[in-house]
């Protein structure tokens, strides 16, 4: 029980601590030729504006795996945006995103990795995973 409760407190800090950051950093503009790819979800599957790497598509799965700016848009009931170990200097546009994953977050840092979230409209990002399963 002490564990769960731990863990759901962490999780709310984290979000709320990434809401408040990215409402700091939505007021920053950003110049549309400084993005590196602009990608877009779908309940069956994600496109990328570009096809010059630096990213994964598995499914409904993306994965980031080199430095820059990436605009993502959408919606999808069971996908995720994950940046990949090591990769730093990243700056995820989420422009009315909605994404939920029942099996992991929605959106995962992975360790040693930095990325900047920015809010564009209205995103809801759920993770729907069953407490009881925890």
């Amino acid at each position: 029980m002490k564990a769960r409760i731990i863990k759901r407190t962490f999780a709310a800090v984290t979000a709320a601590a990434m809401l408040s950051t990215s409402a700091i950093w939505s007021a920053l503009a950003y110049e549309s030729e400084d993005v590196t790819n602009s990608f877009t979800f779908t309940e069956t599957g994600i496109t990328a504006l570009t096809d010059e790497g630096g990213y994964k598509i598995d499914g409904t799965d993306l994965t980031i795996n080199a430095s820059g700016t990436y605009v993502i848009s959408g919606e999808c009931a069971e996908g995720t945006i994950k940046v990949k170990k090591g990769t730093t200097d990243v700056v995820l546009i989420l422009d009315s995103l909605t994404l939920t994953s029942s099996t992991s977050s929605p959106i995962s840092i992975n360790k040693t990795a930095e990325a900047t979230i920015i809010l564009e409209g209205e995103s809801t990002i759920t993770d729907a995973e069953d407490p009881a399963n925890e």
